[in-house]
């Protein structure tokens, strides 16, 4: 027997099939992507529609792979500052602006958690960790010294981030995309 684990609109429900149940970490923190049935060699198929989602399991079959995504991740921002004459005191302000899948800025009051944290080596002090709480244009502001950094938890991966730091005068500003630092963002 099968039933769905999923709602109309790709949210994790429950799974029950022969044998237990197979749900992911946080049943609120994922959404089903696909599955597989029979074995993970066989095809996978994609779930857009989730109005039928009912895949069909023939008869003596047990092995049913769901693929999940997560709905949310954890963000960083690090801060570092470099130059023989650099003021590594001086904080700089950035204003991190949430926007959801079609480019809507996130509600007024949303709250994000972060945690204040520091590059390897710098010798930075730690930011205190604290609350993000978005503004009408879905922004809040934060500010970071060299060696500083934040993580955010609980940012929708459906959405989109823009940073933008507050110009300072004599400081050239460069972004680094974390997973491949050769490439500037």
């Amino acid at each position: 027997t099968f039933q769905a684990p999923v709602d109309a609109g790709g949210n994790v429900n429950s799974f029950l099939a022969v044998g237990g149940s197979y749900l992911p970490p946080s049943v609120d923190d994922y959404t089903v992507i696909g599955y597989k049935v029979g074995s993970l060699t066989g095809g996978f198929k994609d779930c857009m529609d989730f109005t039928t989602f009912n895949p069909n399991i023939p008869s003596g079959i047990n092995d049913v792979y769901i693929v999940y995504r997560a709905n949310i991740t954890d963000w960083s921002i690090r801060n570092t500052v470099t130059g023989s004459y650099a003021d590594l005191t001086k904080p700089f302000t950035y204003t991190i602006t949430f926007y959801d899948f079609n480019n809507n800025p996130l509600a007024v009051g949303t709250e994000f958690d972060y945690t204040g944290g520091t590059i390897g080596g710098s010798g930075a002090t730690s930011p205190a960790s604290g609350k993000l709480i978005l503004d009408n244009s879905g922004s809040a502001d934060v500010s970071l010294s060299n060696g500083q950094s934040i993580t955010i938890a609980g940012v929708p991966v459906s959405g989109k981030i823009q940073i933008v730091q507050t110009s300072a005068d004599g400081y050239t500003t460069k972004y680094v995309d974390s997973i491949d630092p050769s490439t500037d963002v």
